[in-house]
């Protein structure tokens, strides 16, 4: 038993590894020498061809029996879960709500009934929103601020966020919840996709094309670097004080839209324009918003390294 046991503190099981968040994960992982499966709807990155020793675990793109079956097999002999699956964006939420319930409810719910059956309690980190607040009623925004999402994706990370707690607990897992802000950065997989605003932007000014901004621009986000981000969910898979708790995940500093696209096109060689908010936006738009990482500072010892002009700097040109 002695042995079972260290073997699963050691294997750590990234569900959604082939995405942005997950990929920046992998490679953290596994350059400290970890044991870890990769667990995702399909390997589109040719994950096994970078890293020959992962394994690799993939459930499809249906909720069917054999998906349930891998789901079940990836838990067995995993200790830690960072959990970065489902998809993203609130507007496209809205325009398919079904859509966004089956990726960002249904398959998490069959993944903790997966974990109820592993036969040893999981901790599982799961990479949660600061969208779950929707306006702020003041800066920054603390764990503590009432939740009030506002688009269907942001409700589905918090039921999400319950699923997390009412598994707790039942006993079959240990949780923490990462209300992570707005990640950025050199996306290693090389897909061409974009994750986030910030990575979109990044990627029209390499094309130099020109960035568009809705509004003046001025509303201000909470940027954190990839590198940072990552840093932060691996102290909640490792602190005993991230264990049942919240955490808010983020640089802590404010940086307008405006300001951003302006260092971004001055790097890059692009223009910034200016466009009225298209009114699918305008009904997701939060306004000002910035995370207090005090606690994570307090708690885990979480600092980031970035700042925003040197992340975007790291971002565009590498480094």
């Amino acid at each position: 038993m002695a042995n079972r046991d260290s073997d699963l503190e050691r294997h750590v099981l990234v569900w959604g590894g082939a995405g942005f968040i997950g990929g920046a994960l992998l490679d953290a992982l596994i350059e400290s020498g970890k044991s870890v499966t990769v667990l995702s709807r399909k390997d589109s990155y040719r994950l096994g061809r970078r890293y020959p020793k992962l394994r690799i675990l993939e459930t499809g793109f249906s909720m069917d029996s054999n998906a349930k079956t891998v789901l079940r097999e990836s838990v067995q002999n995993a200790g830690l879960v960072f959990n970065v699956s489902g998809s993203s964006g609130a507007v496209s939420s809205n325009q398919d709500p079904l859509a966004s319930l089956r990726e960002n409810c249904v398959w998490q719910l069959e993944f903790l009934n997966a974990c109820s059956t592993a036969g040893h309690r999981l901790h599982v980190v799961f990479a949660s929103t600061r969208l779950v607040y929707g306006k702020p009623r003041s800066l920054p925004v603390g764990e503590a601020h009432p939740l009030s999402p506002e688009s269907v994706y942001a409700a589905h990370k918090l039921c999400t966020e319950h699923y997390h707690q009412i598994y707790a607990l039942q006993g079959a897992i240990t949780y923490t919840i990462c209300r992570i802000s707005n990640p950025y950065g050199m996306d290693e997989r090389g897909s061409g996709k974009s994750h986030g605003v910030l990575n979109q932007m990044i990627q029209t000014a390499l094309s130099h094309k020109p960035l568009t901004i809705f509004g003046d621009g001025k509303q201000i986000r909470d940027y954190i670097h990839i590198r940072d981000l990552v840093r932060a969910l691996l102290l909640c898979g490792e602190h005993q004080a991230a264990v049942n708790d919240v955490f808010n995940i983020g640089s802590g500093e404010g940086v307008s839209m405006v300001d951003a696209a302006l260092q971004i096109g001055c790097i890059a060689d692009a223009p910034v324009v200016f466009s009225p908010w298209p009114e699918r936006y305008k009904l997701v738009e939060t306004g000002d918003f910035v995370n207090s990482i005090e606690k994570a500072r307090r708690l885990l010892g979480f600092v980031p390294k970035f700042n925003f002009e040197n992340g975007i700097k790291e971002a565009i040109l590498g480094g």
